[in-house]
């Protein structure tokens, strides 16, 4: 009947949750349709698709993070869902209800996109394979039937709102706002703090090449100094005096390179100007050899 119906609309309803409403003069028996069955209406039911949905599905794919959708849903219906926010592959759909071996499920996991039907058992065993297979997984969820995967993956995201008290247990993070767009501000805020370790790294790092040099030197022309000059190389600043100074001038440096690394501000600045950073980094390590060179 519904396929009649779906020759009938040219397929414009494809994809759609259907509402069907019959009538019949005939009782129904052991759950059987009878065969005499008036179509009376076929309601439409279209999932509303949020504003900013194609524009975090479109940063994700721009910071190279490949998106999956696991759904107890029907795979087709899905996959129009998908096809509407512009997702990659979002023809490429499967049901696992007819994937009854774990082997073909695990090769299913990298070859589709959308997957349906899909019980919890399985949506762990996707978890599973994607992360056998070298990948970071992040998974987001809000029922019961989410909490195993979530538990698996590598980072759990669950619903604040209406995730319930198990995924949100299962969970690693949680959206209090329950918008799936609020996960782009926690990844430019974890890639941002990534890089800015990396700076505080490189910061101290230069900072440190010019007492290296200056102690290197200072060792190798300490002997030809004093019997050039006819001074007792006794009396050269011994190795504790050069720790103490160490000591001293190193605080502002791990100071600021903290700094750097914890508060958005500064580190919003350093990244914008990357030419102000490396001068910064250079005049420390200038100063750095002259103060240590004075010591020797």
């Amino acid at each position: 009947l519904m396929e009649e119906y779906n020759t009938a609309c040219d397929g414009i309803f494809e994809g759609l949750r259907k509402l069907v409403l019959v009538q019949s003069n005939q009782p129904i028996v052991n759950c059987q349709v009878p065969d005499d069955i008036t179509l009376l209406a076929v309601i439409i039911i279209k999932d509303k698709i949020r504003k900013n949905a194609k524009e975090t599905l479109r940063y994700f794919k721009e910071q190279g993070v490949k998106l999956k959708v696991i759904s107890g849903d029907n795979a087709k219906t899905v996959s129009t869902i998908a096809r509407e926010v512009e997702l990659d592959d979002w023809d490429k759909y499967v049901d696992l209800s007819k994937l009854n071996d774990d082997k073909q499920v695990c090769e299913a996991a990298e070859k589709y996109t959308i997957f349906g039907r899909v019980t919890p058992d399985k949506k762990r065993l996707l978890i599973q394979t994607l992360k056998a297979n070298g990948h970071t997984v992040g998974m987001t969820g809000d029922g019961v039937n989410d909490a195993p995967a979530l538990k698996t993956s590598d980072i759990g995201c669950a619903m604040g709102i209406v995730g319930t008290d198990v995924s949100k247990e299962a969970a690693d993070v949680i959206l209090t706002d329950d918008n799936f767009s609020t996960i782009v501000s926690a990844v430019e805020e974890g890639r941002r703090i990534y890089d800015n370790i990396l700076k505080a790294i490189q910061f101290l790092l230069s900072s440190n090449v010019g007492e290296i040099v200056a102690l290197f030197v200072a060792i190798l022309a300490a002997p030809l100094l004093a019997k050039a000059f006819g001074i007792d190389i006794q009396l050269i600043t011994p190795p504790k005096r050069f720790i103490e100074n160490n000591c001293k001038t190193h605080s502002l440096n791990d100071l600021s390179a903290y700094s750097i690394t914890t508060t958005s501000f500064v580190s919003t600045r350093i990244r914008a100007v990357p030419w102000a950073y490396k001068a910064l980094s250079s005049l420390n390590s200038i100063i750095a050899f002259f103060q240590n060179s004075l010591y020797f």
